[in-house]
């Protein structure tokens, strides 16, 4: 029998060793291409790009191929150092921080956060420090883009999930549920590493999965213009039945 030392650890630290590996079903090419569609759509002339939950950067490269200068910011320093692993190209850079308090002193033209990472914000008042945060980094006309994922997504496909994958660099056992009254989803990962054997390292990921109508009422709370909402990839605007919700919000310059 193989003896193997159980470890609690911060979500994504040990995740992130494995985390392309585990995401490799996403189509992060079309989610850039969306995310340019967009831009082009509502500030056609933007050149700086934060994504303000960059994880390990794939989509900053993704994005720097279409001529913009990309800045991938993260709170897990274990995400950035496999996301620094990656060649950006020259004037793009990583920084480790919180979208709770931006570090940036210059403004750039467009924000983004992807892959429901704004759901991580388990309270009302993060949502508002971060929405203020964001606002004030903004030149004046500029977007911030984010998605969400629904609760339809998470009654549908994670209330009861169970999954596991195995790779060079390691594997992963994960289980979701959904507490349908709180509307948290948890995510709990038990995780091996080929590079530290005889170690299973334990994270547990909350998200709290908020009704559309409630995003909205944050958002009006906030200093920003909501300028769409589109369902999945599309432009269509979006309804309670979609998996996954794409919002613009915009920093008119009238309300700086």
């Amino acid at each position: 029998m193989i003896w193997v030392a159980k470890k609690r650890v911060a979500p994504y630290s040990a995740l992130a060793h494995i985390y392309d590996d585990v995401m490799a079903h996403v189509n992060y090419k079309r989610w850039a291409a969306y995310i340019h569609e967009i831009i082009t759509r509502f500030r056609p002339h933007s050149h700086w790009i934060v994504d303000i939950s960059c994880g390990t950067g794939t989509l900053c490269l993704l994005l720097a191929r279409y001529g913009y200068n990309v800045t991938g910011m993260d709170r897990s320093p274990a995400m950035l150092k496999q996301a620094a692993r990656k060649t950006l190209p020259q004037k793009n850079s990583y920084i480790c921080a919180d979208l709770r308090s931006l570090p940036f002193a210059a403004q750039p033209d467009v924000m983004v956060s992807l892959y429901d990472s704004m759901n991580y914000l388990m309270k009302a008042e993060s949502w508002h420090k971060s929405l203020r945060e964001i606002f004030l980094a903004l030149k004046d006309n500029g977007l911030f883009i984010f998605d969400v994922s629904t609760i339809y997504n998470s009654r549908k496909d994670f209330a009861r999930y169970i999954h596991s994958e195995s790779f060079a660099g390691g594997s992963y056992h994960r289980r979701s549920t959904f507490d349908r009254k709180e509307n948290i989803q948890t995510n709990y990962f038990e995780i091996k590493l080929s590079h530290q054997p005889g170690h299973l390292f334990c994270e547990t990921h909350h998200q709290r999965i908020r009704h559309l109508e409630e995003i909205v009422a944050l958002i009006d709370h906030s200093p920003f213009s909501l300028i769409a909402g589109y369902k999945e990839f599309s432009l269509e605007p979006y309804h309670e039945n979609c998996e996954r919700v794409h919002f613009v919000l915009k920093k008119n310059s009238s309300t700086c």
